[in-house]
């Protein structure tokens, strides 16, 4: 068998990407050996997840023609109903009714079905404020049309037509409800509907949420354990020398919202100094062996007498790459 060329692959984001890459990559890796993989957004996931599998075909066994170009059909299989991608999203308790909502307009429909579904979303999902709402609005009704001198064919003509905004105002309240939970409980939730793990506990289906799922999938890949987080380190197979060439580069970008810039993983400290991760913050949106080895691994704090670090905060560990970058340049 002729020996594979090298090949750097950059990955761009956008959800019809990340549809098609996984059997792009298991038809490139027929040829190529990945050497330098990047990505953002979705293609991020994509970027990560080809590193990964790059460092299991180096450490054992090749994924590519299997696992990797087998995960469409993966996602695609239903389990109770639905799609193991759909089930991927598992929102937290508190805002679970308004992720059915959301739902509930993402098919594929004419737009009066559409708002169809969605109203019968919404008072499905807040019946409480439906409930509330119907009492609000059809008590003065039916009290007055019992009390009036109408006859009862008048009676029963006035009912019919005070169902309409009745109606209305049923959907209103049950909208309200969707409203509360948006300005209370989403910002509760991390401005966000589903976390993303549950420490690796599946929902009734045997699916697991999207983080713990992807931390599986690329420990699978890279051919580790699950408490053995494969990391950055490893894919360059340096063993700490900052100027040995690396096994495998992989660069991702994403944005740091609280400074307002991109943000390259893995990261060069910036002027601003070390970042640093809360160990409970953490622990709501990745399994327990990846914040155990982020603590186990955090950096020593600098500047401890000038910078205050709160209780269970720990600096994020980096590599020290000056020396290779600017070798490099």
């Amino acid at each position: 068998m002729p020996e594979k060329l090298q090949c750097d692959l950059v990955m761009r984001g956008g959800i019809t990407s990340g549809i098609v890459y996984p059997r792009a990559i298991a038809k490139l890796a027929k040829t190529y050996n990945f050497r330098s993989i990047g990505g953002t957004s979705a293609g991020a996931i994509a970027a990560a997840g080809t590193a990964a599998a790059a460092y299991g075909a180096k450490h054992g066994q090749d994924h590519f023609q299997t696992r990797l170009k087998n995960l469409p059909g993966e996602l695609a299989t239903l389990k109770d109903g639905k799609s193991v991608l759909e089930r991927l999203f598992q929102p937290q308790e508190t805002t679970e009714a308004l992720f059915r909502v959301l739902m509930a307009g993402l098919g594929r429909e004419s737009m009066p079905s559409k708002v169809g579904r969605i109203v019968a979303a919404l008072c499905g999902n807040y019946q409480l404020f439906a409930l509330g709402g119907a009492a609000i609005a059809l008590i003065p009704l039916v009290a007055f049309a019992s009390t009036s001198a109408l006859s009862g064919r008048l009676i029963l003509l006035f009912l019919i037509v005070a169902l309409i905004p009745a109606a209305l105002f049923v959907v209103g309240a049950a909208a309200a409800g969707a409203l509360r939970d948006v300005i209370v409980e989403l910002p509760k939730n991390g401005y966000g509907l589903c976390a993303g793990s549950r420490n690796m506990t599946p929902d009734e289906a045997g699916v697991l949420p999207l983080t713990d799922w992807l931390h599986q999938f690329f420990q699978d890949v890279a051919n580790r354990p699950i408490d053995k987080p494969v990391t950055f380190g490893d894919l360059w197979g340096t063993k700490g020398d900052t100027n040995a060439p690396r096994d495998i580069q992989l660069v991702l970008m994403t944005t740091n919202i609280t400074r307002g810039i991109s943000q390259r993983f893995p990261f060069l400290e910036g002027s601003w100094g070390q970042l640093y991760f809360k160990e409970s913050e953490f622990a709501a949106l990745f399994p327990a062996s990846i914040v155990t080895w982020m603590k186990t691994h955090a950096m020593e704090a600098r500047h401890r007498g000038k910078v205050h670090v709160p209780e269970g905060f720990y600096p994020i560990r980096r590599r020290q790459i000056y020396r290779s970058c600017s070798a490099r340049a």
